[in-house]
């Protein structure tokens, strides 16, 4: 524990601070999901995540959509998508009206796991707020929010020239 908290100290560097951040997440998560026998990365488990909240709010999801809401290239889209498909987690089909285009929707298998990963993403927001009163944890998320808005703002002036 005393390299983690000297390791945190070093990380003067807000990106880096984040960086760190993100990879204890993303390790810990991981590694709950597979002491449940649920073997996926990060990325598939937020797609999933993400093809939940929408079939909760009655939508049909098209590969397109999902590469908008993660802004990464269709490429890489498809290549979680496949994954997921491989391990039955997912199916794609071809649009009725547009054989071009391909829903997405997740198997039985893929909503089996929904407890687990709701289970374990409660329990690291609450090991990542441990001690910060209510306001506290507001103002952190705005601060992160705010961050993620700088860069983008920034990256979308930059392109502009």
């Amino acid at each position: 524990m005393e390299n983690d908290e000297k390791s945190m100290d070093e990380c003067s560097h807000f990106g880096r601070a984040i960086n760190r951040l993100s990879g204890i997440i993303r390790y810990t998560l991981n590694a709950r999901l597979a002491a449940n026998g649920v073997f996926l990365t990060g990325e598939q488990c937020r797609l999933l995540g993400y093809l939940k909240r929408r079939e909760n709010d009655g939508e049909c999801i098209y590969q397109r959509d999902i590469e908008r809401e993660f802004g990464v290239k269709r490429s890489t889209v498809s290549s979680i998508l496949a994954n997921l498909e491989k391990s039955g987690y997912i199916t794609r089909s071809s649009d009725p009206e547009d054989g071009r285009i391909k829903i997405v929707t997740r198997t039985e298998k893929g909503k089996s796991i929904d407890m687990v990963m709701s289970e374990n993403i409660e329990l690291m927001e609450r090991e990542i707020t441990r001690g910060m009163s209510e306001e506290e944890q507001q103002l952190f998320l705005g601060f992160l929010k705010r961050a993620a808005e700088n860069i983008i703002n920034e990256k979308e002036s930059d392109s502009r020239c």
